[in-house]
């Protein structure tokens, strides 16, 4: 398995998260980070991307909102999340693997999966890893080959399920982030139908 993705596809991350991790967290990131992107971590659903431009993968921006936006120092946290990646795609919808379907995959990961799913209960940390997930989703959402009108219901989902469950585990700034990034989606809906 190759353990150098997240140093070779996103070095500017790579050296962010150096700054607060051992050296043995960054190397059980980077396996992480390998292992959620052979599950399918890193599709981005209906997504295009120009040929030629460089651009962080998925799983690397999510690392990034986590150490950048929210100043998350707590390994197990960027692993959750890495894991939660995998099966929510941040747009509403769970199109990839969940804890119960991951055949052949060590328990260890499997428990950090199923501990990552927990967003749906009243969690804050899980909380805060789906709004990390979607605030990522909506950031890119523009770039997607979806409707209008599934953008719009897209983004009226995360506020009616997300936002409204962040703002009850007082994740502050990462409700503004989303918000911010939900009303850019809107103004660009706007001025796509205009």
């Amino acid at each position: 398995m190759e353990k150098q993705a997240l140093l070779n596809e996103s070095p500017k991350v790579f050296k962010a998260l150096a700054k607060f991790l051992t050296p043995t967290e960054l190397r059980q990131l980077s396996e992480d980070y390998q292992t959620a992107k052979d599950l399918g971590g890193d599709v981005e659903i209906g997504l295009t991307r120009e040929e030629g431009v460089s651009y962080n993968p998925r799983l690397a921006r999510v690392l990034l909102i986590l150490a950048r936006d929210l100043g998350c120092t707590d390994i197990e946290i960027y692993r959750a999340a890495l894991y939660a990646a995998v099966f929510d795609s941040g747009l509403g919808a769970t199109e990839s693997a969940t804890s119960s379907d991951l055949g052949g995959v060590p328990d260890q990961i499997r428990e950090l999966v199923a501990r990552a799913e927990g967003w749906q209960e009243d969690d804050t940390i899980s909380s805060s890893i789906r709004g990390v997930i979607a605030l990522d989703a909506v950031r890119h959402l523009h770039l997607t080959r979806l409707e209008a009108l599934q953008r719009e219901s897209i983004l009226e989902d995360l506020e009616d399920k997300v936002i409204s469950k962040l703002k009850s585990s007082a994740a502050e700034i990462l409700v503004q982030k989303l918000q911010v990034a939900i009303n850019l989606q809107r103004r660009r809906l706007a001025a796509d139908r205009a």
